[in-house]
């Protein structure tokens, strides 16, 4: 399991900011030991590779460097691997494929995963519909920080057409689905 590193975002932002030419000068420096940590098998290193490949629209070589990153665990770079599948990007459009690497990433805490997954059992996009499941997932994200992306309207949407039994029963899966994401970081 993968610990939060305050330190990791913020040398990301910086990787970005060079590679898109915020720092000419500093730019091929981060970007050479980026690659190097990430050839050396650094999954935050192969995550941020991947991300300044997507940046750059070579979705490719994105998707070949959040393979590597979403292989070991991380869970940007599942949650991102799962949106190139979503979109088609640098792969073939596969909904199965992205439930798969949103799952991974929603069971590790990936709020933007576990709203995804609710998006997905909602519409029936590569899982059976099932809108009991999809409200389940939207509980475990913060609705607050999803406002702009129709939060709150899904899950009103959601409220308006199940029944009473039903979000009862999404209020108690998502309670257990909480307790497996909670079993599985104290590992």
């Amino acid at each position: 399991m993968h610990m939060f590193n305050w330190k990791k975002p913020l040398s990301l932002l910086v990787a970005i900011a060079c590679f898109c030419g915020g720092c000419r000068q500093e730019s091929e420096q981060v970007k050479a030991t980026t690659r190097e940590k990430a050839e050396q098998g650094d999954a935050g290193a192969q995550y941020s590779l991947g991300f300044q490949y997507d940046v750059g629209q070579d979705y490719v070589e994105a998707v070949k460097w959040y393979r590597k990153a979403a292989e070991q665990g991380f869970p940007p770079a599942q949650f991102s691997l799962g949106y190139m599948y979503y979109n088609g990007q640098g792969v073939p459009q596969d909904y199965v494929e992205a439930v798969k690497w949103f799952r991974k990433a929603a069971e590790q805490g990936k709020a933007e995963a576990q709203w995804c997954l609710g998006d997905m059992y909602r519409e029936g996009e590569g899982v059976e519909k099932d809108e009991v499941e999809g409200y389940a997932w939207y509980l475990l994200t913060n609705v607050k920080t999803h406002v702009e992306a129709g939060g709150g309207e899904k899950i009103s949407a959601l409220e308006e057409i199940l029944t009473a039994e039903q979000m009862e029963k999404g209020k108690a899966r998502a309670v257990e689905l909480q307790r497996l994401i909670e079993q599985k970081s104290a590992k």
